[in-house]
């Protein structure tokens, strides 16, 4: 048998023309031309597209090697600091902002876990008065906060009142570092400001100046119950009348930063109890014309050979002239043999 091409070429001599399909057909049925292996060129064409395949792998592998080499990744910045709101010019690229962001983000509010509570609410006041500078927050007298639930600053209000006794609240919600104030505005419509954690630490914490206000300010904290004690108009001692004998604005019970009760009675007699025990004793009217900064009523003991002392008389607004420690705000008194400049807890408070 003659492969295809050698039968063509023998077929036009013969005939002088092409062979037809038909006819080529009909000569490899009957074995004159033997019929084209396909198998052999099927392995050229398999070749062909593994190496495309192989040369187009090379391809990717030396681009990605070159993009390594040429463009190394930056190291970290691994550097913890507060967030001061400004923006630094940093040699890194914008792949590791993400990290350094939440290296900050966890740092202050390590830092804010770690204040005391009034701490906290203080730098609160001092956000939301930054935010609503018509706030009369930091100039009144006692703060106080009440949470939801347990929760504390997280989600509660925040309270005080204003110098001419009206109270005004401030609601606040802290999620993660995000906190939320919702007040009622200027206008009498209801606000929302939002502030940063970070931001107020910054602000309101980071110099030795920013921590001496904000501890300065936290010791106006106080409990929800003493600040509505608070602007309840006290009865304030009346001297002119005690030094008259009469004592009726002194009546009643009063108590120290000690936990220190007495009870002054309308027969001028005074009992204590401190320790469990209770003692009685009588007051004494001073004689007019005493020479004293300090306006008092002696106290005499019942039991002879026990020395007495005196109660020195505190109206409101009137300070004690040798130093004072007190809420002048309150009327007070002091129990004293020698007067001086008392410490905080040695003033007694209407109770």
């Amino acid at each position: 048998m003659i492969n295809k091409k050698a039968w063509e070429k023998s077929f036009r001599q013969v005939n002088g023309r092409d062979p037809n399909e038909k006819e080529y057909q009909k000569a490899v049925l009957h074995g004159l031309v033997k019929e084209p292996d396909t198998r052999n060129k099927n392995p050229k064409k398999t070749y062909i597209i593994i190496g495309i395949i192989v040369g187009a792998f090379l391809l990717i592998v030396i681009t990605f090697l070159s993009t390594l080499l040429l463009f190394p990744v930056p190291k970290s910045d691994h550097t913890k600091s507060f967030n001061t709101g400004s923006v630094e010019s940093v040699s890194s690229s914008s792949s590791s902002l993400p990290s350094r962001s939440s290296d900050n983000s966890e740092q202050n509010i390590n830092t804010w876990e770690k204040l005391s509570l009034n701490e906290q609410i203080a730098l609160l006041a001092q956000s939301y008065t930054a935010i609503n500078p018509q706030t009369s927050l930091l100039s009144a007298d006692k703060i106080a906060m009440t949470a939801n639930g347990d929760k504390g600053v997280n989600d509660g209000f925040i309270q005080w009142y204003d110098s001419s006794h009206t109270l005004h609240r401030l609601d606040v919600l802290i999620n993660n570092e995000t906190i939320s104030f919702s007040y009622i505005g200027p206008t009498g419509q209801s606000e929302r400001k939002r502030d940063k954690i970070g931001t107020i630490l910054s602000t309101y914490f980071q110099t030795n100046t920013a921590k001496q206000t904000t501890k300065a300010l936290a010791l106006k904290m106080v409990t929800p119950v003493e600040l509505y004690k608070s602007n309840v108009s006290e009865k304030d001692l009346d001297i002119a009348a005690i030094s008259n004998g009469d004592i009726s604005s002194l009546v009643g019970s009063w108590e120290n930063g000690n936990g220190d009760i007495i009870t002054i009675n309308a027969d001028r007699s005074m009992s204590s109890a401190q320790s469990g025990q209770q003692a009685s004793t009588n007051l004494k009217i001073a004689p007019k014309g005493s020479e004293s900064k300090i306006p008092y009523i002696a106290v005499a003991p019942d039991s002879p050979g026990i020395g007495g002392f005196v109660f020195t008389l505190f109206k409101i607004d009137f300070k004690n002239p040798y130093g004072d420690q007190s809420d002048s705000k309150r009327p007070r008194i002091a129990g004293t043999q020698n007067p001086g400049n008392f410490t905080p807890d040695t003033y007694y408070y209407r109770k």
